[in-house]
C-alpha cells in the first residue's frame, strides 16, 4: 500500500544521492493473386507471406530519416534510470566469471569468499518507488555435480543492529507447494526438514561481517537468507520477492523459495531497513552456472514518445523509457516539448515514478502527469523509437483558454494568480510575481476546449548553486494546462510519483513521498502518462522511470536443422570448422519473432579476420552457405563496425567488434525496428523489417567461434500489435503456384492469367486485423494483394466479381471487378 513503500522513498533519495477501432463483420481470408501474360520465368512475380494479425492496430509508419546532425554539445553524465539487472563486478568475488546475466564458478575447490555472485541491484529504491520487486535466479548447469546447499538472500555493505534487535525475522507460515521433482523423498522437501512444511529460519546474521573477495574489497552484512535443504540441481529456479506490508508498522515482506516452495517468510521492518543499501545475492559454489531467469516489478514499464514531433534537442536513453533535454546558450526555442507513455490505461490501479535532474547551472521545469486519450489512439510507439527528426521546429501543445476550476481542483484558485497575456507560443503564461505569489504548490486550472484534458505538476529544478540567473530565464513560467500544480524543487534531483486509481476515478502525486497538495479527481479512461519540458536556452534535463528493464528469459538455442554443414554445433557455441561448402556458413536460432521486444546477447569466442562475422536477423528461408552481403533484405552488424537493416546502411562508423566482445541485438517485433549494441554501448539503429525474423550468424573464416550467451523477452505495458503465423495455402491455390518448403514464399510458374493463393488464416466476426505480404519479383503485369471469400476460385483474381477487395502493386485498388486509383505502385520488395 501507499504508505508503506513511502516510508522507504525519502530514505532512499538520501541514500542515492549519497551514491549517485475500425470494424468489419465479412469473413475472408487473405489472398495474393500473382499475374503475369507473355512474362519470362524471371520475370515471375512472387510473394511472401509475413504474418497476419487477429488484434490489430494501424500499422506503425517508418520513423522519419534525420538530417545531418550539428556539432555535439558537452553535456553531463547520463544517469540511468532504469537499470538492467545484471551481476555487480566490484562486489562479487574475482574468482566469478561474469557474463552479461550469467554468473560461473569455475574452479573445482573455492574458498567460501569466492563464491559470492552479487546483483548490481539496489532493492530498496524499486520497493520504495515500484511497489516491489520479483528476482528468479535459474540453475544452468552444474559443471561438478549436484551441490548440497546454495545460500540466496538478501544482504548490505554495512551492519544493522537495529535488525538484529527487533523481530524483524519472525516466520509465518509456508507454503504447502510439493517439491516440482518427482521422486524427492519424503522429509526432504523444500519446505523444511522432516516433511515440514514450514519455512525454515532465517540464518542471516545483519551485524556480522561476511569476508568476500571482490575487487571493492567490501565485506556484506545478511539481512534476509536462507539455505536449500534438498539437493539442487540442474533447472532448479531459486526465487526472492519483496512486497511492502502494513503490519502494525510498515514492513518489507521478503518471500524466498527453491522452484514452488516457500523456505522463508519474513518481514523486514522499514525503520530499521530504510537507509541500507541491500543487494540480492547468490553463493556459485564449485561448477555452478547461475542465469538470471525473471526480474520483474509491479510497476509499469512503458517508453516516451512524441505525439506530433521532436526538437532536435532531445535525446532518448534507456530503451526509450528515459527523456534527455540538451540546448545551447544560442538556442532560440519557445513553447514545450511533450511526450506520452506508450501505454493506455483503461482500468484498475496504477503507480510509476519519474526521475527528475537537472544537470545545467539554469533553472528548469519538467511536467509530470496524465493526459486523456482516445480509445481509436492505441499507442504505436517503439521501445526503440528514438530517431526523431533534429531539423523540425519547436511545437506547441494546444493553446488554453481560460476556465474555471475544474473537478479536482486541489484548493481554491486564488483571485488575480491567472495572467491574461499571452506567452511565447500562444500560451497564457501567468506574469513571474503573480507566480511566485500563488505559492509553490499552487493548482492551477486551465482547460483547453476541444483538447486533451492533462492533470499533473510543473517542477522548477534550480540548477547549480550560485549560477547567475538571467531576466529571461528567472521570469520564465511553464504553461498551464488542465489541471497542474505548480512545485519547487530545492535540489536538483527528485522522483515524482503517480498514483492513479480509474476505479475511484482519482490520481495523486507525491514527490519524494510526500503528498503533493489534494488529489485529482474525476479522472475517466482512458488515460496516458505524460512527460513535458519547458523550452528554453542552456537547458540540460532529464526525466527517466525509475523502474528495472523487465526481463524473462527465453531460452534461444541455435537450430541444428538450420545450420551450414561447415558449422559444428556444440550447445549454444558455433564454430566454423571447414569450407566444403562455401566461403559463408549460416546457422539460425530455433524461433523467430512476429511480435513482442526481444534481447539476445552473442559472445565473439574468436575472430579470424575484421570483416568475418554477421550477426543479425533474418528471414526462415535465408540460405546457409550465401554470402548475407548479396541478400536484398540483409539486417546486421558486421564485425567490420558496418551495420545494415533491411538492406540499406545504416552505421558505417560503428565501433568493430573485435574477439571477446559481447554483442547485443534488442528486436522490436511489434515496429519493425532493431538496435545493434557492443558491450552494452548502442552502435547503430533503424526500423524497415518486418516478418518472422530469426537470429542468426555468419561466419567467412575458419575457426570463427561464438557462444549465445542469453535472451530475453522484454515485457512493456503497452497494446502489442499481435501477428498470428500464417502460410500460404497448398490447397487453395491455383496449379501454376509453386509454394517454398515452408509455405511463406509463393511463385508464379506458368504464362497463366489469372492465378491465386489464399492464406491459412480465417477471419471470422467483428475486429481489426493485419498482415504483411513482402513483394519479393513482380512480373509485368504485377501482383494483387487482398481479402476475399475462402471459397474463392483460385483460377481468378483477387478483386474480380464476386472475389473481395485488393490493392494491386501499381497502386490501384478493386472490389467486385471495379477499379480505381489509389496510391502510388510499389516495387520489388
Amino acid at each position: 500500500m501507499m504508505v508503506t513503500t513511502f516510508a522507504l522513498a525519502g530514505a532512499a533519495e538520501a541514500q542515492q544521492e549519497s551514491s549517485r477501432t475500425a470494424t468489419s463483420n465479412t469473413i475472408g481470408s487473405p489472398v495474393a493473386a500473382i499475374v503475369s501474360s507473355q512474362a519470362s520465368p524471371a520475370q515471375h512475380g512472387s510473394a511472401s507471406a509475413i504474418g497476419a494479425s487477429q488484434q490489430g492496430q494501424p500499422m506503425a509508419q517508418p520513423a522519419a530519416q534525420q538530417p545531418a546532425a550539428a556539432a555535439p554539445r558537452p553535456v553531463a553524465v547520463h544517469k540511468s534510470t532504469a537499470i538492467i539487472p545484471g551481476w555487480s563486478r566490484p562486489l562479487s568475488s574475482q574468482a566469478l566469471t561474469i557474463e552479461c546475466q550469467k554468473i560461473t564458478q569455475t574452479s573445482r575447490i573455492a574458498a567460501a569468499k569466492e563464491c559470492y555472485g552479487v546483483m548490481e541491484l539496489e532493492v530498496m529504491k524499486f520497493v520504495a518507488y515500484c511497489g516491489g520487486l520479483t528476482i528468479k535466479l535459474r540453475l544452468d548447469d552444474l559443471h561438478y555435480g549436484p551441490v548440497d546447499s546454495i545460500t540466496w538472500g538478501l544482504a548490505a555493505l554495512r551492519p544493522c543492529p537495529a535488525l538484529a534487535n527487533s523481530n524483524s525475522t519472525a516466520v509465518q507460515q509456508g507454503s504447502s507447494s510439493p517439491d516440482r521433482r518427482a521422486g524427492a523423498p519424503p522429509g526432504n522437501r523444500f519446505g523444511g526438514s522432516g516433511g515440514s512444511n514450514s519455512p525454515g529460519m532465517n540464518k542471516a546474521q545483519p551485524t556480522t561481517a561476511v569476508s568476500v573477495d571482490n575487487p571493492s574489497r567490501k565485506s556484506l552484512y545478511s539481512i534476509c537468507t536462507t539455505t536449500t535443504v534438498a539437493r539442487a540441481s540442474k533447472g532448479d529456479v531459486l526465487s526472492m520477492d519483496l512486497s511492502p506490508k502494513e503490519d502494525g508498522q510498515p514492513v518489507i515482506m521478503v518471500t524466498l523459495s527453491h522452484n514452488d516452495s516457500v523456505l522463508l517468510r519474513a518481514a523486514l521492518p522499514c525503520a530499521s531497513i530504510a537507509a541500507l543499501q541491500m543487494y540480492p545475492f547468490i553463493t556459485v559454489m564449485s561448477g555452478l552456472v547461475v542465469s538470471l531467469q525473471e526480474a520483474l516489478t509491479p510497476s509499469p514499464l512503458f517508453t516516451w514518445y512524441s505525439p506530433t514531433s521532436a526538437t532536435a534537442d532531445i535525446q532518448m536513453a534507456d530503451l526509450d523509457t528515459c527523456v534527455k533535454y540538451n540546448t545551447a546558450a544560442t538556442t532560440n526555442s519557445n513553447g514545450v516539448s511533450e511526450f506520452h507513455g506508450s501505454t493506455t490505461f483503461t482500468g484498475g490501479r496504477h503507480r510509476w515514478t519519474v526521475q527528475l535532474d537537472n544537470v545545467g547551472q539554469l533553472p528548469g521545469h519538467i511536467f509530470v502527469g496524465l493526459v486523456s486519450t482516445e480509445p481509436s489512439q492505441a499507442p504505436s510507439s517503439s521501445i526503440l523509437a528514438s530517431a526523431i527528426p533534429t531539423a523540425i521546429s519547436s511545437r506547441m501543445l494546444a493553446q488554453g483558454s481560460h476556465a474555471a476550476g475544474q473537478p479536482g481542483a486541489a484548493g481554491p484558485l486564488a483571485a488575480g494568480a491567472l495572467g491574461t497575456d499571452a506567452g511565447p507560443g500562444g500560451f497564457t503564461a501567468m506574469p513571474a510575481a503573480q507566480a511566485a505569489a500563488a505559492g509553490p504548490a499552487t493548482l492551477v486550472t486551465i482547460a483547453a476546449p476541444g483538447s486533451q484534458r492533462r492533470w499533473g505538476v510543473w517542477v522548477k529544478l534550480p540548477g547549480a548553486p550560485g549560477a547567475a540567473v538571467t531576466a529571461p530565464h528567472h521570469s520564465a513560467v511553464p504553461p498551464r494546462f488542465g489541471d497542474v500544480q505548480l512545485v519547487e524543487s530545492v535540489n536538483n534531483h527528485c522522483c515524482i510519483t503517480v498514483d492513479l486509481d480509474l476505479v475511484g476515478g482519482y490520481a495523486k502525486l507525491f514527490r519524494n513521498g510526500h503528498l503533493l497538495g489534494q488529489a485529482f479527481t474525476g479522472l475517466a479512461a482512458p488515460i496516458s502518462p505524460s512527460l513535458a519540458f519547458l523550452q528554453g536556452t542552456s537547458q540540460h534535463l532529464q526525466a527517466g522511470l525509475v523502474n528495472i528493464t523487465k526481463l524473462q528469459q527465453l531460452d534461444l538455442e541455435w537450430n541444428p536443422e538450420a545450420c551450414s554443414s561447415d558449422l559444428r554445433v556444440n550447445g549454444r557455441v558455433i564454430t566454423k570448422v571447414s569450407e566444403v561448402f562455401g566461403d559463408y556458413s549460416t546457422v539460425l536460432c530455433n524461433y523467430g519473432f512476429i511480435s513482442g521486444v526481444h534481447l539476445w546477447l552473442v559472445k565473439v569466442n574468436n575472430l579470424s579476420e575484421p570483416d568475418s562475422i554477421f550477426i543479425g536477423v533474418c528471414r526462415g528461408c535465408m540460405p546457409l552457405d550465401q554470402d548475407p552481403q548479396d541478400l536484398r533484405n540483409r539486417t546486421y552488424y558486421l564485425s567490420n563496425g558496418v551495420i545494415r537493416v533491411g538492406g540499406r546502411r545504416v552505421a558505417t562508423n560503428a565501433a568493430a567488434f573485435q574477439k571477446g566482445d559481447i554483442v547485443g541485438v534488442v528486436l522490436d517485433a511489434d515496429q519493425g525496428e532493431i538496435v545493434f549494441l557492443r558491450n552494452g554501448i548502442e552502435q547503430g539503429r533503424a526500423r524497415g523489417i518486418r516478418g518472422r525474423l530469426y537470429p542468426f550468424v555468419s561466419f567467412d573464416s575458419e575457426q570463427d567461434m561464438i557462444t549465445l550467451l542469453g535472451s530475453y523477452t522484454l515485457p512493456l505495458n503497452r497494446t502489442p500489435r499481435t501477428l498470428a503465423d500464417m502460410e500460404w495455402d497448398t490447397v487453395s491455390r491455383s496449379a501454376d503456384m509453386e509454394l517454398s518448403s515452408n509455405c511463406l514464399t509463393a511463385t508464379k510458374t506458368s504464362n497463366a492469367s489469372p492465378s491465386t493463393v489464399c492464406g491459412t488464416i480465417l477471419y471470422n466476426g467483428l475486429g481489426v486485423h493485419e498482415f504483411h505480404v513482402i513483394l519479393d519479383s513482380l512480373g509485368p503485369d504485377g501482383i494483387w494483394v487482398g481479402v476475399a471469400d475462402p471459397s474463392m476460385d483460385p483460377s481468378k483474381g483477387v478483386g474480380d466479381i464476386g472475389c473481395g477487395w485488393a490493392l494491386h502493386s501499381d497502386g490501384d485498388k478493386r472490389w467486385n471487378g471495379r477499379e480505381e486509383e489509389f496510391t502510388g505502385g510499389f516495387r520489388n520488395g
